[in-house]
């Protein structure tokens, strides 16, 4: 869990300097149908490489196409609620998580 969240914290403060923020995402938490969902649906205000290893993790580089710095951050919480919403309602069989997105 420190690991995870330590990775989150590196790519929002990647972000937030207008570079490209990395996270490793295991797919027992994040399928890579989630993955690829959230990414379409940020492919307005994001740039996103995908790179899809053997083992069960998804490298993850996300851009936000952002002007400010606020924005920037707002718009990557964004993408990883959106991301965590998707997962956890997949996980629970289709249950829509009320504002969660």
């Amino acid at each position: 869990m420190r690991e995870t969240i330590r990775q989150i914290l590196s790519a929002l403060a990647s972000v937030d300097k207008g570079d490209a923020g990395t996270l490793w995402l295991s797919h027992a938490l994040y399928p890579r149908e989630c993955v690829s969902t959230s990414v379409k649906a940020f492919r307005d205000f994001c740039s996103f490489e995908i790179i899809d290893s053997p083992s069960e993790v998804t490298r993850l580089a996300i851009r936000v196409v952002a002007a400010s710095p606020a924005d920037r951050r707002r718009i990557t919480g964004e993408f990883l609620n959106h991301l965590l919403a998707t997962s956890v309602e997949q996980k629970l069989g289709g249950t829509r998580i009320p504002n969660a997105r």
